[in-house]
């Protein structure tokens, strides 16, 4: 076994956990921050009356840059840059910690209604009281840490996703059509990064128009 030094306090995506680190491992360690979207996995090893914990860290750096460059030829109506780019983001970030990528439509009414989506079926229609909701009424985006903040506001279309971040998206005449929603597993697994590198995708698919603030 890992020989173990003094614990360290990680911000695994703004959710904290305390850890012991191993000392052939200082340098990575140190490096670890939210901003470096890494990802952390926990296993706890009982030893005597205490425990420890071994963590392995994997990269999940998120390719926007690269993903925008793929999407930005795209031809066809809306629905099929949609498809498209709902395709491009599934194949890329699953492996990152996203569960469920997918577009939301306004087509009247206090509702929206689902677009092309990955990779499993999710609720329609939904009212404007969740996440996706609230994203477009309020016409900027969402980061949702913890979905449990949500509370009764909380549209649970598969209980075992854990945090969210959604954009709106705009035509021409700068009205909100629709939303990009992604969720996680994960507590805390979107922040900024994922809103400006979406945003770039969306605008090189031709989807959105206008540049949203971000708060950095």
């Amino acid at each position: 076994m890992l020989g173990l030094s003094d614990p360290l306090s990680l911000g695994y995506y703004g959710a904290l956990a305390t850890v012991e680190r191993p000392r052939s491992l200082r340098t990575c360690w140190d490096e670890v921050s939210i901003s470096s979207r890494l990802s952390v996995q926990c296993f706890p090893a009982i030893r005597g009356k205490g425990f420890s914990r071994l963590c392995e860290i994997r990269n999940m750096i998120r390719p926007y840059a690269k993903l925008a460059d793929s999407v930005v030829d795209l031809t066809g109506d809306r629905v099929a840059r949609m498809q498209a780019a709902v395709d491009t983001l599934w194949d890329a970030l699953h492996s990152t910690g996203v569960s469920w990528v997918g577009f939301y439509l306004h087509e009247g009414k206090d509702e929206l209604i689902l677009g092309p989506w990955r990779n499993e079926p999710a609720c329609s229609r939904i009212g404007l009281h969740g996440a996706c909701g609230q994203a477009f009424r309020q016409r900027k985006p969402l980061v949702v840490r913890d979905v449990t903040e949500l509370g009764d506001n909380y549209i649970a279309c598969d209980p075992r996703d854990r945090s969210e971040v959604v954009l709106p998206l705009f035509d021409e005449s700068g009205s909100c059509w629709g939303v990009l929603d992604l969720d996680s597993r994960e507590l805390g697994a979107f922040d900024n990064t994922d809103i400006d590198g979406l945003q770039n995708v969306l605008h090189a698919a031709g989807l959105t128009h206008g540049r949203l603030p971000v708060d950095h």
